[in-house]
């Protein structure tokens, strides 16, 4: 299994635990994404008005943040069209192409700087994925990166649910 087999799986799981049926929901992802591009971009220290220091430990915890609700939106899309497993696989492989692949010069991305490259995340003329390891690019995070650093994250959310992040306790 590839990392980024394994990545979906985790966060369907971690989906699944959260709320069973949330494949027949329609959760509004897009809202999350925008939340969690708004703590990247305050790590990132975008206020000018103000003197800001970035905090770029934190801004890689928030894109990584933004790749689990980038991977569930995904296959909740994938979901009203195929069946569950198709749409696991889907995921896995977009995923990995976009973390793989050779830019092509038709697929280069244009981008003044890192703030700019967070809002692009919310136009569809690149997919999510792409955008998202561009940023982790500017990070300079590997693949191998982004997998350590999502199967922690992935840890963290695991045990917020068991210990009362749900249910506010």
């Amino acid at each position: 299994m590839s990392i980024f087999e394994k990545m979906v799986q985790l966060q369907h799981q971690f989906n699944k635990q959260v709320a069973e049926d949330y494949l027949d929901k329609n959760f509004n992802w897009n809202s999350a994404i925008i939340a969690e591009s708004g703590e990247l971009l305050d790590s990132l220290g975008y206020k000018w008005w103000k003197k800001q220091e970035p905090d770029m430990e934190n801004v890689k915890v928030e894109a990584i943040d933004l790749l689990h609700f980038v991977i569930s939106d995904r296959i909740q899309k994938n979901k009203k069209m195929f069946s569950e497993k198709e749409s696991l696989d889907m995921v896995s492989i977009e995923f990995y192409n976009e973390f793989n692949k050779d830019f092509a010069e038709d697929n280069i991305l244009i981008y003044r700087d890192f703030k700019e490259l967070i809002d692009l995340l919310n136009y569809h003329r690149y997919s999510r994925l792409f955008i998202l390891k561009k940023i982790f690019e500017e990070l300079n995070m590997s693949n191998e990166d982004v997998y350590i650093a999502y199967i922690v994250k992935n840890c963290l959310n695991k045990f917020r649910q068991d210990n009362g992040y749900k249910d506010g306790s």
